[in-house]
């Protein structure tokens, strides 16, 4: 597919968009709690019924579940598939199952601890790709995306390309001249669960707001509340820090800690 039109201005816009990597993680984790709301899944599914058909070595696979696997705490990693999904973009259909296949238990974080890879992302888009009959994009789009009105934002490069925004070129501030992009450029192949998302300043602050009032915008109840606030409920712990961002766990697709004095919930994407 081919990649999103480089921004043509030295100065960002209102509707720029920008690639927001592993600050998607919030949205798909949401996504799939709407899903199971509608009966669609259940967060308590192992990995093993999620792929009947997969024979997995080193570990239990019937006893990591789907809600371990967007925590954080599956216990298992699978740079193979973190690679494709990622960086190479060289996958298919039928070449990310047996992907899956390749996870391998981490002995410094075993089930039920804190790491923080991109496999569990990875691995519950194709699940819920199958169960939900249509990919994981188009489950953004259909239920947090459109309701809340989040115009210029999408889970694919292309589009981008296609409807003409300006997308945001990506810099390095270690490059010997910084005025010049990154020859890098995400496409469709490696927009991934765990970091695949074009969003505006604007979208953003809607769906942070929708965050804050329960689902609601305005007086409206957009997202379900009770679903918006079990998103933010804390899953497991860890004690860590982040520059001045401590962190004490990780909830739906959240860092959760306090910061001067409030809770906070927060991610980041590099």
């Amino acid at each position: 597919m081919a990649s999103p039109a480089p921004c043509s201005s030295s100065r960002t816009t209102r509707d720029a968009v920008f690639y927001i990597a592993s600050a998607t993680k919030p949205f798909f984790a949401l996504d799939v709690l709407l899903a199971e709301h509608a009966g669609r899944l259940d967060t308590r599914t192992s990995l093993q019924a999620m792929f009947p058909d997969a024979r997995f070595n080193g570990f239990d696979a019937g006893t990591v579940t789907a809600r371990h696997l967007l925590t954080h705490t599956s216990g298992i990693e699978n740079g193979a598939l973190g690679w494709a999904t990622a960086f190479s973009g060289m996958h298919d259909p039928a070449s990310l199952p047996r992907l899956v296949m390749a996870s391998q238990p981490t002995a410094e974080a075993p089930l039920g601890t804190f790491d923080y890879p991109n496999i569990g992302y990875n691995t519950a888009s194709l699940w819920l790709d199958r169960v939900d009959a249509k990919q994981w994009q188009a489950q953004l789009q259909a239920r947090i995306f459109a309701p809340l009105r989040m115009t210029h934002t999408t889970a694919r490069a292309s589009e981008a390309d296609v409807r003409g925004w300006t997308v945001a070129k990506p810099y390095a501030f270690i490059a010997t001249d910084r005025s010049v992009p990154l020859y890098l450029r995400k496409t469709d192949t490696t927009m991934h669960a765990a970091g695949g998302m074009l969003s505006s300043a604007p979208d953003l602050a809607t769906f942070l707001i929708a965050q804050l009032g329960d689902g609601k915008l305005g007086r409206k109840q957009v997202l379900p509340a009770a679903i918006i606030r079990a998103s933010q409920v804390r899953q497991t712990t860890t004690d860590g820090k982040y520059m001045d961002f401590p962190r004490d766990g990780y909830a739906w697709g959240w860092y959760t800690g306090e910061y001067k004095g409030r809770r906070m919930l927060h991610h980041f994407g590099g």
